[in-house]
């Protein structure tokens, strides 16, 4: 992914993006931080902020450039280098995982390649156009033309319902995944993870189950993802039966999106 992305292909000498711009493979003798925190990604110190990115674009130190940029406030989700750029859109290790192809967000790339956009996996419940209005309007990129589910319908709840394998699952992680439920509020997700819960494929099913219980209703949400059929559809009912029995607020929530 890196070697495509223009942070590489098109820096000069002393500017170009390799994968020590960020990582170190030796935690240095000095790192004032625990092995087990360098081990997580072993990435050099500070780089877990946008300073990974200020490191070339300077411009962007000053907080009123990047508010100007991202239309965010300075201190938000919405203000991370890598949130929009290198967004959670790889499979693996039984999660999403940042790409490591750096790009902006775009509604016909998601169109294109299936691969979800930044701006709906934060704002889990807006549509294709919503997010398309928004970056013409911000960045002059111009809208596709949309079918009238991706008018009408949360980019996530698509990917959820009628999504590849691969969608299923990043969609399934992103309702778990805390600035998403911080942006689009976190109680309407159970019954999409729910149902999700019957995927096909394992991997699937273990992820919706891990974002199902980062809501507190269903913390201790007992589930056997490699269970045979009957036993999975009794956990799952079980769960389903917690969830109607919620206030209508979360509901209410779970209806405006389709």
């Amino acid at each position: 992914g890196l070697i495509n992305t223009p942070c590489f292909t098109h820096g000069d000498s002393s500017r170009t993006m390799t994968c020590l711009s960020c990582h170190v493979m030796h935690r240095p003798d000095d790192d004032p931080r625990s092995f087990k925190e360098w081990a997580d990604d072993q990435l050099h110190p500070g780089m877990r902020g946008n300073e990974a990115c200020t490191q070339c674009h300077s411009e962007f130190e000053n907080e009123e450039a990047l508010v100007r940029h991202t239309h965010h406030p300075a201190d938000s989700s919405g203000s991370s280098c890598y949130n929009c750029h290198m967004s959670y859109t790889t499979y693996g290790l039984l999660k999403a995982i940042r790409s490591h192809t750096i790009d902006s967000p775009s509604v016909s790339t998601s169109l294109k390649t299936g691969r979800p956009n930044a701006c709906n996996q934060c704002h889990l419940d807006q549509s294709l156009a919503w997010t398309a209005a928004h970056l013409e309007r911000w960045y002059d990129i111009k809208a596709p033309k949309l079918s009238g589910e991706e008018t009408d319908i949360a980019a996530s709840i698509l990917w959820t319902l009628k999504g590849d394998a691969g969608q299923r699952a990043i969609a399934a992680w992103h309702m778990g995944w805390e600035p998403a439920r911080k942006v689009s509020g976190g109680n309407w997700q159970a019954p999409w993870l729910i149902r999700t819960m019957n995927d096909s494929y394992y991997a699937v099913r273990y992820i919706a189950h891990k974002a199902l219980m980062a809501d507190p209703e269903f913390a201790d949400t007992p589930f056997d993802y490699t269970a045979p059929l009957t036993k999975r559809t009794g956990q799952i009912e079980s769960a389903r039966e917690r969830w109607h029995s919620v206030g209508p607020l979360d509901q209410a929530k779970h209806f405006e999106l389709l």
